[in-house]
């Protein structure tokens, strides 16, 4: 039995990308007996978590409707949209979509809309076709659209309306198939399924993410994977109560790199130092890392060199290591805004709230005594507005989740 588990944890790694450090070997064991065979389609059905209900992250939602989808409308003279929910477990979400764009109207207007949502899971495929949910999906949604979009079957079930279910094509998907991505998307959401998967596979993933896009496509991701070193190609844009990322335009500047630059108390002529940030920005980590611990042993009371490594151990998943590097950081600089908003997204995955919190805290605080168009320091062309928006928005969604969007893990 050890070796099929071993196998089986090596196939679900190899084969699909999962991050085999959340799989215990007891519950695959189980599993494994229960199915009595080595079924990879079943044991899929088994270890995924199938969690999703209608317009989840509710400000999401909102800036597709009041922010994305203006600006669309505005700028796709040919009337035709295509969006991609990779991810999209038993449909709620290209769902959601598909609501969402029917209220704003581009259905009335003539648009010619593509939504098309994916999956790794046969059932979870099976259940969006059929399009009949229980009450527990609609803990986010409004009366009104449940009455308008769906037919109530019984005390506990509903279906979708076949107008909106015709809307949206399903089908199976295994996102380490990255030449089977569809291209000429304008919006791409994958939300919660990338914090499920190997960090060997995520940049791949997100590179196909980017091929994907046409110039100027939105990505929506989860909450809980808002990361500067993973997006490093896109662009970073805030809303009042979102954080979406842009692909940009070739002839707006071409590439756009959000990592540091250089902090505040950083001597400008190391060598090592602007030598380490290159090798962030170009994902070698190795060398990144061992460049800042040079640095570091002349440098000692260098804020930023320290919150450079955190970024690292942060990419690397080592969390722990991440916290006590910002936690180095912050000891030398208490106003670094940044090191504030990285540790206390760690500490939210970590479910420790309060100290999210404090953290948020501090680092609004520190950011309302600066410019809206100040630069941040630490951030390579990002504002100290658009990172007030960001923690602002974190605040928010640390009352609506709790940190659970970070802690839950395939079973």
């Amino acid at each position: 039995m050890k070796g099929n588990v071993d196998r089986t944890i090596r196939m679900l790694r190899d084969r699909y990308g999962l991050d085999v450090r959340r799989l215990r070997r007891d519950v695959i064991r189980s599993k494994i007996e229960r199915l009595g065979e080595l079924d990879s389609s079943k044991l899929l059905d088994e270890v995924l978590v199938g969690e999703s209900y209608f317009f989840r992250d509710q400000g999401q939602f909102d800036a597709l409707f009041k922010e994305v989808l203006p600006i669309l409308e505005r700028s796709r003279k040919d009337k035709e949209i295509s969006i991609w929910s990779a991810g999209c477990s038993s449909g709620e979400e290209p769902y959601s979509i598909a609501m969402t764009l029917d209220r704003y109207g581009l259905y009335k207007k003539g648009w010619d809309v593509n939504i098309l949502g994916t999956d790794l899971s046969h059932n979870a495929i099976k259940k969006a076709r059929e399009g009949i949910y229980t009450e527990w999906s609609f803990r986010n949604t409004p009366r009104e659209i449940i009455d308008q979009y769906f037919v109530r079957l019984d005390a506990d079930r509903y279906k979708i309306r076949d107008e909106i279910r015709e809307k949206v094509t399903f089908g199976l998907m295994n996102l380490m198939d990255v030449f089977a991505y569809p291209a000429g998307m304008d919006i791409i959401f994958c939300r919660n399924v990338l914090i499920y998967l190997d960090r060997d596979v995520i940049g791949r993933i997100i590179e196909g993410f980017y091929r994907s896009l046409r110039e100027g496509g939105w990505l929506f991701v989860g909450p809980g994977e808002l990361n500067g070193i993973w997006f490093r190609r896109f662009k970073p844009v805030f809303f009042e109560n979102a954080l979406v990322y842009r692909k940009p335009f070739a002839s707006r500047g071409g590439k756009v790199v959000r990592l540091p630059k250089r902090g505040g108390r950083s001597d400008p002529r190391s060598v090592d130092l602007r030598e380490a940030v290159i090798a962030l920005r170009g994902n070698d980590l190795a060398r990144a890392e061992a460049l800042l611990r040079g640095y570091i042993r002349q440098n000692r009371m260098d804020p930023y060199a320290y919150y450079l490594l955190g970024l690292i151990f942060q990419e690397r998943g080592l969390n722990c290591d991440a916290v006590e590097m910002f936690r180095r950081a912050l000891y030398l600089d208490m106003d670094f805004a940044a090191a504030h908003f990285h540790i206390a997204n760690l500490y939210r995955c970590r479910g420790e709230i309060g100290r999210a919190m404090k953290h948020l805290s501090s680092a609004e605080r520190s950011l309302r005594m600066r410019d809206e168009n100040e630069p941040v320091p630490g951030e390579d062309g990002l504002r100290c507005g658009e990172l007030l928006a960001a923690v602002r928005m974190q605040r928010k969604l640390l009352s609506s989740y709790g940190g659970a969007e970070c802690e839950r893990a395939p079973s």
